[in-house]
């Protein structure tokens, strides 16, 4: 049972790492539209970059913390990552009889669907870091939340 806990507190740790990290991208994707918008001479085609950018996000809560719009209508919908991590670590709480069959296929199932979430989560920091990057080029002076490299410019 704790080896079964340890695996389970890891996958959750690397869940929530996964949204805390989405945030704060999701946080520098709005900042850098403000940019567009604001800045000026900038190319207002990287708006439906910025567009897509958030469709992608949104697609991505989804999968890790499911559609809370749909549920609130009471329709059905797919258990999300966190959902069913969720659920195995409520029910391995103040367990000491042994590890359940469907616990371990719900662990399974959350583990496989956090490793294909993270391969979207990882090209989606790419894409804003491009974007980013883009905008650095144009001359934006400092964007929120860059890296620590605007010290050097």
């Amino acid at each position: 049972v704790m080896d079964f806990r340890m695996e389970v507190a890891e996958l959750s740790r690397k869940v929530s790492g996964a949204g805390r990290l989405m945030g704060e991208y999701n946080e520098k994707l709005g900042l850098i539209e403000h940019a567009l918008k604001t800045y000026p001479n900038m190319d207002l085609q990287l708006l439906s970059k910025v567009e897509e950018l958030e469709n992608n996000y949104y697609d991505l809560r989804v999968a890790l913390w499911g559609d809370n719009l749909r549920s609130s209508h009471e329709f059905e919908t797919a258990p999300s990552i966190s959902g069913r991590i969720g659920t195995v670590e409520y029910q391995l709480y103040s367990n000491t009889t042994g590890v359940t069959e469907t616990m371990k296929r719900n662990k399974k199932t959350a583990e496989s669907s956090y490793n294909e979430f993270r391969k979207g989560l990882d090209s989606f920091i790419v894409n804003v870091k491009a974007l980013e990057q883009k905008l650095k080029d144009a001359g934006v002076p400092y964007i929120k939340g860059q890296d620590e490299q605007w010290k050097e410019d």
